[in-house]
């Protein structure tokens, strides 16, 4: 890349601030604003794993208590677990029948 004229003894930033500036005097250097993009990408990272770290708490703990509960009442467990297993089980055994239907009356 060639040098420019105007950017004489003057770094690739602040020659990018003389030509690029505000008008109303607030010139921004290339340099700043990758600076700030690296501080909000920074920034962004630790409150992605602070919340994952929050969650992960949050799951432990919910596994604990399921586990706890489980063990405290078997067989009512058992029992929810065998009518949610028979409702999915009617519910996709009359999906898998209405498609059925649909499917012999278009090849009627």
């Amino acid at each position: 890349m060639g040098k420019d004229p105007n950017c004489r003894g003057l770094e690739t930033g602040e020659c990018f601030r003389m030509q690029n500036g505000a008008g109303n005097g607030n010139a921004m250097t290339l340099q700043k604003l990758v600076d700030d993009l690296k501080t909000v990408v920074h920034d962004s990272d630790a409150l992605f794993k602070a919340r994952a770290a929050q969650l992960r708490v949050r799951a432990v703990t919910g596994a604990r208590a399921a586990d706890e509960i489980i063990h405290r009442n078997p067989y009512a467990s058992l029992g929810v677990v065998f009518g949610l297993g028979l409702i999915a089980g009617m519910a996709l055994s009359g999906l898998l029948s209405t498609k059925r239907t649909e499917h012999e009356q278009e090849v009627a």
